[in-house]
């Protein structure tokens, strides 16, 4: 329900009540949710939860993970597609402990999310078990600039497209990569 108007010059305040729920809703993860869909929340678009506010504190971050690399710093780089000039920005990390839900790489295109916990819809089998560790954030601005590269729920990559298959390329090569770093890290410990 809508309150009326809020404190704040420009806002939308918006009211849920009457909720019929087995389990009690966990605001930490509401908030964590909001905070990963939508990297445009800062200082310029405010989002509150329960009066408190969600910041990029409340995404996954990189500090958290025992080792991270900008996609930049990749040996074969951001570049997608060249010709293109379809570049890809962000970090991919690797975490202590192995998780079975809460992994993968969330795909980002102005400031939306276009695919959570992805694996760029990797295939193989190889070092299946360092999926379980590899987090990251990837910005592809190219998935939604000239054509609309994200499905129509807005929940995935539309990897059949030229866009999405040139990033499942990149992100598959940049997966494989971490996955090898893991490993050697593995070895070394």
């Amino acid at each position: 329900a809508l309150t009326g108007k809020t404190a704040d010059r420009n806002g939308t305040e918006l009211v849920i009540r009457r909720l019929h729920r087995e389990r009690a809703i966990d605001v930490d993860r509401v908030r964590r949710e909001l905070a990963r869909r939508y990297t445009v929340i800062g200082d310029g678009f405010k989002v509150f939860v329960n009066k408190v506010q969600v910041t990029s504190k409340d995404r996954r971050l990189r500090q958290d993970c025992k080792h991270s690399w900008d996609v930049g710093t990749l040996p074969f780089g951001n570049v997608v597609d060249k010709g293109k000039g379809w570049v890809a920005s962000g970090w991919l990390g690797v975490v202590d402990k192995a998780s079975q839900v809460d992994r993968g790489v969330d795909i980002f295109a102005r400031g939306k999310a276009v695919e959570l916990d992805s694996m760029f819809n990797h295939k193989t089998t190889h070092i299946q078990f360092a999926r379980a560790y590899v987090v990251g954030e990837v910005h592809a601005e190219f998935l939604d600039a000239e054509e609309d590269n994200v499905s129509t729920a807005r929940t995935s990559v539309q990897w059949e497209s030229e866009a999405g298959s040139k990033l499942q390329e990149w992100g598959v090569k940049a997966l494989n990569y971490v996955f090898k770093q893991w490993l050697d890290l593995q070895q070394k410990q």
